[in-house]
């Protein structure tokens, strides 16, 4: 099932200045401390909508479409660039306070609710960080890959238009915890 924005904000507070300023040049290392930060930092809240992402689903690929759908439905990707790279915690993704309702939001920002979510209600998922060029072994994208029942790879990347398609990659690099 597909929540409403407002059907989690009645669930959760407003953010407490929960936004972290990262760096400039981002590393491999960069990238998963801020998701996987702004995923602890969470907790208590993700649990409080989590689970009616998965109520009336029969798969987990109906529940990571559901997410990927209400990722796609309340937030707009607009990439980070330059200084400004920044890590979020849920309070602050749902709010999005600094969009003024326009929910602008980086492939880290996408990735920690998908993240959140999905390991709030049980389901196996890894951060994936790519990289498009081959000169430049930092990675430059974040995305959530989850597993159904018989191993298959799901990917909830909110950035694309497609659920479960994965763009064109020089390389990958999966954060298995």
């Amino acid at each position: 099932m597909v929540p409403s924005i407002d059907f989690i904000t009645t669930r959760i507070p407003p953010p407490a200045n929960t936004e972290r300023v990262i760096c400039d040049i981002q590393t491999a290392n960069d990238i998963v401390e801020c998701v996987v930060n702004s995923v602890e930092i969470s907790k208590w809240y993700i649990k409080r909508y989590a689970y009616i992402f998965a109520y009336n689903n029969n798969t987990i690929l109906e529940t990571c479409n559901d997410v990927y759908t209400f990722m796609c439905e309340n937030f707009k990707f607009n990439p980070e660039t330059g200084k400004k790279q920044t890590g979020r915690s849920i309070r602050y993704i749902i709010y999005d306070p600094e969009g003024y309702g326009t929910k602008y939001f980086d492939c880290k920002h996408f990735s920690t609710f998908a993240l959140a979510t999905l390991q709030s209600i049980g389901i196996y998922c890894h951060l994936r960080l790519c990289g498009y060029t081959v000169l430049n072994k930092n990675p430059t994208h974040v995305y959530v890959v989850a597993y159904d029942k018989e191993g298959n790879e799901i990917i909830i990347d909110g950035t694309l238009p497609v659920f479960n398609r994965e763009s064109k990659s020089q390389f990958i690099i999966n954060v298995k915890e």
